[in-house]
């Protein structure tokens, strides 16, 4: 969902002065007849006649006047907001004290709040920082484990997709880390970081809190609470539950692997199953929050690396795990033939070429036949616990 506002506000400052009562670190309260419920995951934009100033993922947090009280309207809460859009509401909580919240506002006068969703994650850091958590058609609640914790676990959907202009990064879509580079307008390849780090580690979990974890955070729980953290998945996504590789690989987890409505391998965390499509996109949405961190813009287009060994149903879920995560999926790259691309692209080679793949969590071989610009997997192996 897709919800672009245009205020009638010269510049930042103005908007501030004039629309500062609304707005928070943590959200922003917006005028609607037409309002979302509670609990609908929007794509946000904020501009003013000056340009863009607030861009990112949030959620409408409450609405009001529903029941005849007050003005019309909704309470955002950002949960993934661009390296501007923070700048920009750190310069507002500098200069207005309410500002500093970490939730929408409710101005004085647009009368009471009228509704919630029924569960809303609950978050230890400010929800521009927070760890994103896909779309969903409907809210819904599982109390889990001793404490009492709450999870929020609808179904996934598509996040909506942006236009298909602007950058395209290439994301290698790793089993124990995941990255992402892009080509500079100089014609210079660079590797993406954000506060210095450029590896995502490849590790999605739920916190015994029940709010979901990506990276190093999930990492960081591996020992802890290895039921609910979930690592390796690259090997097990587009697999059947019933076939000879899944049943080796489920010996191997400390999580519990089960089988979708369809045959397919999926997760099971306390009470809900989660199909890997829907894990990897979680993945795949922080690498593409850490780019546009990086590139300080939108990013909607990528190319991703998979094993040469992936088959058609394999790279299909890689496919609709980059359009869960809000990403028009370019190409579908088998990792040597990228590797081989980078060494040897442009000097039409005609040779047969041996490319060892010696990851963090695999270890693959594989020969190519190289024609000029023509790249062909003559053939492939590997161990995928070498690594």
């Amino acid at each position: 969902m897709v919800l672009a506002v245009r205020l009638p506000f010269s510049t930042p400052e103005e908007f501030l002065q004039r629309y500062g009562a609304n707005l928070t670190r943590g959200g922003i309260y917006l005028r609607a007849r037409a309002l979302k419920a509670p609990g609908t995951p929007v794509s946000l934009e904020v501009k003013i006649d000056s340009g863009r100033v607030l861009y990112g993922m949030a959620m409408v947090s409450w609405v009001t006047g529903t029941s005849g009280q007050g003005v019309t309207g909704m309470g955002i809460k950002f949960i993934t907001l661009d390296t501007a859009s923070r700048r920009f509401l750190e310069s507002a909580a500098a200069v207005m004290p309410h500002a500093r919240a970490n939730e929408p506002p409710v101005p004085r006068n647009v009368g009471p709040i009228d509704a919630r969703p029924e569960a809303v994650p609950s978050t230890d850091v400010a929800p521009s920082q927070a760890q994103p958590v896909l779309p969903s058609e409907e809210s819904g609640r599982l109390v889990i484990g001793t404490g009492g914790s709450t999870i929020v676990a609808p179904p996934f959907e598509p996040a909506a997709l942006g236009p298909m202009t602007g950058p395209i990064i290439g994301i290698d879509l790793g089993t124990t880390n995941s990255c992402a580079a892009v080509v500079l307008p100089n014609g210079e390849a660079t590797i993406l970081k954000r506060d210095g780090q450029s590896l995502v580690p490849s590790v999605v979990g739920v916190s015994p809190r029940g709010r979901f974890v990506i990276g190093t955070p999930a990492r960081s729980q591996v020992v802890t609470n290895p039921r609910w953290t979930v690592f390796g998945f690259k090997r097990l996504i587009g697999r059947d539950v019933e076939s000879a590789a899944v049943k080796d690989l489920i010996s191997r987890f400390p999580y519990e692997v089960v089988g979708t409505e369809s045959g397919e391998a999926a997760v099971k965390i306390a009470d809900r199953v989660y199909r890997l499509e829907e894990l990897s996109a979680l993945l795949l949405r922080e690498v593409k929050s850490l780019a546009e961190t990086r590139l300080e813009q939108p990013i909607t287009r990528a190319v991703i690396t998979v094993p040469a060994w992936y088959n058609e149903h394999q790279r299909e879920a890689v496919r609709e795990a980059g359009k869960l995560a809000g990403l028009h999926v370019e190409r579908i790259v088998n990792e040597p033939t990228a590797a081989a691309l980078a060494w040897g692209f442009g000097q039409k080679r005609a040779q047969r070429v041996l490319v060892y793949d010696l990851g963090g969590g695999t270890f693959d071989a594989s020969v190519l036949e190289l024609t000029d610009n023509v790249y062909e997997v003559v053939s492939t192996g590997g161990d995928t616990f070498l690594g």
